[in-house]
């Protein structure tokens, strides 16, 4: 019998996948033909410490090892497997098959059994045997490699998951056990388990454990006879707030660059604005940006609908808002009442202040500077002063009249130095008539939203350019 090596592949994620993998195929694997007295004419071969045959039985067809790809056992056909050793028993052995049509169920010790991932092309039996005997009596079955596992992968204390503070993770395993925290494939040269150990917080760690028997250690087949590989990947959650200003407050002046990871729980919140991946929050007394980090992951949730549960990511300003950004998962957000009144804040522009950040405003009376043409940071004012769009949205006109006045309404950003709307509707008021004498320009002084000029006529006009009797802001003005 000749002995052959075949890769061995180290399952990455959970417990799900075994840690031996038989490469089947003529290429990988040469097999002796063999009469065997109970299943008729075959193949053999052993490797890694297992004995391995299929054959014939009472099948009119024949067992094929000629294929690159894959063997082939006939219906009524067996496929062998055994450790060669009583104490030494499999607990899955799962086939991994060319095609759909060719990924049959079996009967073993009399009963069908076998269950078949449609996806994965597998056909997997969970037990306990040192000698596995199927027979292939559903249709042909061509396995292109066969996974086999001996000893049950780590039990891991933590789910993968989000937390809250520091948290202490234990492995569980009848072996010895050895691990990984940086995502890598654990080996026998990894760290040994011997005791509890830390996962700090405002970080995400993946653990990985493997098993191994260390009655198998001097036996060269054996020896890499390891479980699975466990995995479970721990975000940790720095501190758990309920309230915005909460969130906010939690920077300073020494920190305001800091990003951590936080829970955020909330009832009521009211959802101002949303693009399917970004959401303007309002709870009533601030508001705040969250970011998910994948498009259209929101979708459920609409502008005037209130949202209560829970939620992890990164709190952050960074950019244009104070935001909890890189949420991966709403599952735990659920849409509470909807079509509720979004507020608006009528305000003029000396009044835009990083108070209001994430807040919706409108401010009327608005000129463009000669800039908006080109730019989507430009520049507006009115009599109250000047201040900068951020077209973040994309919500500016194709087309900006820099002779005209807009009702702008927005949301509230900042930068590290200065305040910005971000906005989300740009109408342009009523043309003012022609203004040709020197007192166009003249225009009241104070609040943007408040100067409303009217002549006797009752038309509302841009500026005093005629001797007569006005009503400014509710007050009778003579120009001589």
């Amino acid at each position: 019998m000749k002995q052959l090596f075949t890769t061995f592949i180290i399952a990455t994620i959970c417990s799900c996948l075994p840690a031996i993998n038989i490469v089947t195929n003529s290429g990988s694997c040469a097999w002796d033909s063999v009469t065997d007295a109970t299943y008729n004419v075959g193949f053999s071969t052993s490797v890694q410490g297992f004995s391995i045959g299929f054959y014939k039985g009472s099948s009119s067809s024949q067992v094929k090892n000629e294929e690159s790809r894959y063997i082939a056992i006939p219906k009524k056909g067996y496929l062998v497997i055994s450790t060669g050793s009583e104490s030494d028993v499999m607990l899955n052995v799962t086939l991994n098959c060319q095609s759909l049509d060719k990924c049959q169920q079996f009967t073993l010790n009399g009963e069908v059994v076998g269950v078949v991932d449609t996806e994965k092309l597998t056909v997997t039996w969970t037990g306990s045997t040192s000698e596995f005997v199927a027979q292939m009596t559903e249709g042909m079955i061509q396995v292109k490699s066969i996974d086999i596992e001996m000893i049950p992968a780590p039990e891991i204390s933590h789910a993968t998951g989000y937390y809250v503070g520091t948290q202490t993770v234990t492995l569980t395993s009848d072996y010895d056990v050895y691990y990984t925290t940086d995502d890598s494939e654990p080996t026998m040269e990894s760290a040994k388990y011997t005791e509890p150990f830390e996962v700090v917080s405002n970080s995400t760690t993946t653990i990985k454990a493997i098993a191994f028997n260390p009655a198998w250690a001097a036996d060269a087949n054996k020896a890499n006879w390891g479980s699975s590989v466990a995995s479970s990947s721990l975000t940790i959650a720095d501190a758990e707030y309920s309230g915005i200003s909460a969130l906010r407050s939690s920077f300073n002046s020494s920190n305001n660059s800091t990003e951590t990871i936080v829970k955020y729980a909330f009832n009521d919140l009211l959802v101002t604005y949303t693009n399917n991946e970004n959401l303007y929050v309002n709870d009533g007394s601030a508001a705040i940006l969250l970011k998910s980090n994948k498009k259209d992951s929101v979708q459920f949730i609409k502008e005037g609908d209130k949202i209560s549960g829970h939620l992890y990511g990164t709190l952050s300003r960074k950019t244009i808002a104070t935001q909890i950004k890189e949420i991966k998962s709403w599952t735990d957000v659920s849409v509470v009442s909807s079509s509720n009144e979004i507020p608006v804040v009528d305000i003029d522009f000396k009044s835009v202040t990083s108070a209001l950040e994430s807040q919706i405003v409108r401010t009327t009376n608005v000129e463009f500077l000669a800039s908006a043409a080109t730019s989507k940071k430009i520049d507006i004012r009115c009599a109250g002063g000047e201040l900068e769009l951020w077209d973040t949205y994309s919500n500016l006109p194709s087309e900006i009249d820099t002779e005209a006045r807009y009702t702008i309404t927005g949301i509230v950003s900042r930068t590290s130095s200065s305040t910005k709307i971000a906005p989300l509707a740009v109408v342009k008021e009523e043309t003012p008539p022609a203004t040709p004498t020197a007192l166009r320009d003249i225009i009241i002084e104070g609040d943007c939203s408040k100067a409303v000029i009217y002549n006797l006529l009752g038309q509302r006009v841009r500026t005093m350019d005629k001797p007569g009797i006005y009503i400014v802001n509710g007050r009778k003005v003579v120009v001589k």
